[in-house]
């Protein structure tokens, strides 16, 4: 169990030094990150140390195909449920009945946002890059802005007005907006 929390804290720290944690995004929430974390420790010996865990973690949702592919912390669990392809990009099945997907929120922008931010991670813990470094959080981390625009070659300005009687409706429009757009790509020109 102890085990178990560490890796929790851990990889919630990474999700957040990320801008990967919000399940309103279309991220992972406290929950998601727990029941993903159930299904590694469930295919980890019992012994298996924090460590042990994050590395696996980022090995299996790295590469996991969330097209096709569902989390369920019970084995057989998914045999259950049928997917709505085209609606849910991401499925992470509810420990209780009636099973339920519990991602509803996530695009496929998002979920790609996550595929990637693992697929990276990973690909720093094979190269024994120090955890720091992993979170983007070391003495050669670059600052957020820096890192955005050395990322992005095309921006977007979105200018978004309300008008209305209540700041709470503005600030719900607005939400939903930053939930919308996650990545926007630049098409290819041959």
């Amino acid at each position: 169990m102890e085990a178990f929390q560490a890796a929790n804290r851990v990889l919630k720290l990474y999700l957040e030094q990320q801008g990967l944690l919000g399940a309103r995004f279309g991220f992972l929430g406290g929950f998601h990150l727990t029941l993903l974390l159930t299904h590694i420790a469930l295919t980890l010996p019992p012994n298996a140390k924090a460590e042990h865990l994050v590395r696996q973690f980022f090995k299996t949702y790295g590469s996991w195909d969330w097209e096709a592919d569902m989390v369920s912390p019970i084995p057989g669990r998914e045999l259950t449920y049928k997917r709505i392809q085209h609606k849910e990009p991401m499925v992470i099945l509810s420990i209780e009945k009636p099973v339920a997907n519990l991602t509803f929120n996530a695009s496929r922008n998002s979920v790609e946002a996550l595929s990637r931010a693992f697929r990276l991670a990973n690909e720093m813990l094979d190269a024994r890059k120090g955890w720091a470094e992993v979170c983007g959080s070391g003495p050669n981390a670059k600052e957020p802005l820096e890192l955005f625009l050395e990322s992005h070659v095309t921006f977007i300005k979105v200018d978004v007005g309300h008008w209305g009687g209540s700041c709470l409706r503005g600030r719900e429009v607005l939400g939903w907006l930053e939930s919308k757009i996650v990545v926007v790509r630049q098409p290819k020109i041959t």
